[in-house]
């Protein structure tokens, strides 16, 4: 019930205390084809994925529970920010004020960096965004205004993760465009 800067906090639970960490967004700084010789090979058959690229091999924070709980907290839970409403902007300048708009996803390891499948394309078509198989369910509940606890559906494997939103457009250019707060189990 502390009011809090806006942002994706996970709650670092101890059998001696209890603490707020914020997971700070990371942008993606880079996108990445995958699967282009057999796209290639089966004339366009095979899909070709699009993925988001975020530095670093691990993240910043790491959660002390296979199933960590995360607080959002938007623009609205603080009277200060409120008037502002720019914490949350995505690129459209929409402002994001629940986390129904997030998915969570795990991110594949890779030398140097991280990756995540935003989107694929073959001779049927193509697809934008976080693909159905790659969203990891969670739940979430309102706290209070502007405030929302959020919890996986089920524990979570070791690796890296991250809650991602704002992938505006499509192929390469959402890739580019896709804000990831970031974690690792």
């Amino acid at each position: 019930m502390v009011p809090h800067p806006a942002g994706v906090y996970v709650l670092m639970n101890t059998a001696s205390s209890a603490r707020m960490q914020r997971i700070d967004p990371t942008m993606s700084n880079q996108a990445k084809t995958g699967g282009i010789l057999g796209y290639a090979f089966t004339g366009g058959i095979a899909s070709m994925s699009i993925k988001a690229a975020i530095q670093n091999e691990t993240a910043k924070v790491r959660a002390i529970s296979r199933r960590p709980v995360f607080y959002f907290f938007f623009d609205e839970s603080n009277p200060d920010t409120a008037r502002q409403m720019t914490s949350w902007a995505a690129g459209t300048a929409a402002t994001v004020t629940s986390p129904a708009e997030f998915t969570l996803i795990k991110l594949l390891k890779k030398q140097g960096r991280r990756e995540a499948r935003v989107g694929s394309i073959n001779v049927v078509g193509a697809k934008a965004g976080v693909m159905d198989k790659d969203r990891i369910p969670f739940e979430y509940e309102m706290v209070r205004q502007g405030v929302f606890r959020v919890i996986p559906s089920a524990d979570l494997d070791d690796g890296e993760y991250g809650f991602i939103y704002a992938i505006a457009g499509g192929g390469t250019a959402g890739a580019m465009t896709a804000r990831v707060f970031d974690f690792s189990i």
